[in-house]
């Protein structure tokens, strides 16, 4: 996780807008000696627009129904339908929820937990 944090400090330096705030919670986590726990990483969410996300990760596709991504720390994301509910695509599959606790526990679970530790 902490390759994939660094990964993510540079990524967003070099962009226009930097995000001082986000980058210095993203250090925090790097100089942590212990795990990253589910508290730490789901606070590290933060919502970007849909349009910011395709600019600066063209590769990935979203969903067209997508309006926007709940961004965290190591690249990863949750999207966020028109009709409310969140999505994310992760080994549990690919799971639907109006709740983003929901979602973003499933998600750790299934996909970022072991990354962590």
């Amino acid at each position: 996780m902490k390759q994939r944090i660094k990964k993510e400090i540079a990524f967003e330096l070099k962009k226009d807008k930097t995000d001082k705030n986000y980058i210095k919670i993203l250090k925090s986590l790097l100089e942590k000696e212990e795990p990253i726990t589910f508290k730490m990483f789901t606070n590290t969410g933060r919502i970007i627009r849909r349009e910011e996300f395709e600019y600066y990760y063209p590769d990935i596709k979203l969903r067209d129904d997508c309006r926007g991504i709940v961004k965290y720390a190591g690249e990863f994301y949750i999207q966020i339908l028109h009709s409310g509910a969140f999505f994310v695509s992760c080994s549990y599959g690919d799971t639907i929820s109006p709740i983003l606790d929901s979602i973003e526990l499933s998600y750790w679970l299934s996909d970022i937990k072991n990354i962590c530790q």
